[in-house]
């Protein structure tokens, strides 16, 4: 991922998860005007929208005067709810402060009001830290036209050139494509990779830390750790397979189950210098992307001791902070 001199963010399911305080206010306004059996899903699934548009989706109201009441309804109920049940994803905090120390500005566009981002924010950051927030009082049309986009560079001096806008949802992709910005989908929210591949992006990256890998460098990341872990196996050193293991792992081979990283280090305990397997291939390894996951596949071919074993491998990785993978299961089968 080339560097950018401007990044700006959506808010809500891109640098933070204020889903559960959204999810109150809308059953807070919901229920008030006799709208019962709403789930929690179909009002996550409008997050992004804007309230009026939110409201209309969930209820099949389309009255301006009605929308705009419950709008009313919904920004009173925000007042008291919404910071308390608002927070950062868990690599935010990281990410923006590295970006502000390599020099980046970076600003905030949302249909979520200013003031409440600005109320949420400041418990984190110093007053100055974003370069530009626009919130849903700032522009007359809300994403996905790119007024709020435009708005932010035009204030900020900035280029659609070197400027990459990151965002969870359709919408976002329909914004920053409208203000001719490069887009990296980050799914955090409810929009599946798929939906976000429709529009031009430059990277669809299970979280934030996508700023700093694609899609192709989070692959080669995840084939490097297996293949490094794989000839320290393969000498009978297990050290690296039990430092890139999650605590919950779940480990199968064709002998035995294991839940946990108690358990297979102790059962790696046991084969711990016994294995010296000098010829080996890890034959055509792939690896699929979703959310904070990543699927590696691939065959494996030993030659011990005049003979040939083949098995083949799969595993599932899970991100942490800051491109941070670990196991968190293993399944080993004979071919």
């Amino acid at each position: 991922m080339r560097n950018y001199d401007i990044y700006l963010f959506d808010f809500d399911y891109t640098l933070a998860d204020s889903s559960q305080g959204i999810v109150r206010c809308f059953q807070h306004v919901l229920s008030r005007n006799g709208y019962n059996g709403i789930s929690e899903e179909q009002i996550k699934r409008t997050i992004g929208h804007t309230l009026e548009d939110s409201f209309s989706l969930l209820t099949g109201q389309t009255r301006s005067e009605t929308l705009s009441a419950y709008t009313g309804e919904y920004i009173e109920q925000a007042r008291l709810v919404m910071t308390a049940h608002t927070k950062w994803f868990p690599e935010t905090v990281e990410v923006l402060t590295e970006l502000k120390n390599r020099g980046a500005r970076i600003g905030i566009i949302s249909t979520k009001f200013r003031y409440t981002i600005r109320e949420f924010a400041d418990r984190q950051f110093p007053p100055d830290f974003f370069d530009r927030i626009v919130g849903r009082e700032d522009v007359a049309s809300p994403k996905p036209s790119p007024e709020g986009i435009l708005l932010a560079l035009e204030s900020l001096g900035g280029s659609v050139a070197n400027t990459l806008y990151l965002g969870d949802s359709v919408i976002d992709a329909q914004a920053a494509q409208a203000a001719g910005v490069d887009f990296l989908g980050v799914l955090h929210g409810t929009t599946a990779r798929q939906e976000l591949e429709i529009y031009p992006h430059v990277g669809i990256a299970p979280d934030l830390t996508g700023i700093f890998y694609s899609d192709r460098e989070l692959k080669s990341t995840i084939i490097a750790l297996e293949k490094e872990a794989l000839k320290q196996w393969n000498q009978g050193n297990p050290d690296a397979f039990i430092e890139l293991s999650a605590e919950d792992v779940v480990y199968i081979d064709p002998v035995v189950s294991l839940e946990g990283k108690k358990a297979l280090t102790e059962f790696y305990a046991g084969i711990r210098g016994k294995i010296d397997i000098s010829t080996y291939r890890m034959i055509d390894p792939t690896v699929e992307l979703s959310k904070n996951t990543a699927v590696l596949s691939y065959d494996y071919e030993a030659h011990r001791d005049g003979r040939i074993f083949r098995m083949h491998c799969t595993e599932v990785y899970e991100s942490g902070p800051l491109n941070c993978w670990k196991i968190k299961k293993t399944h080993w089968s004979v071919l």
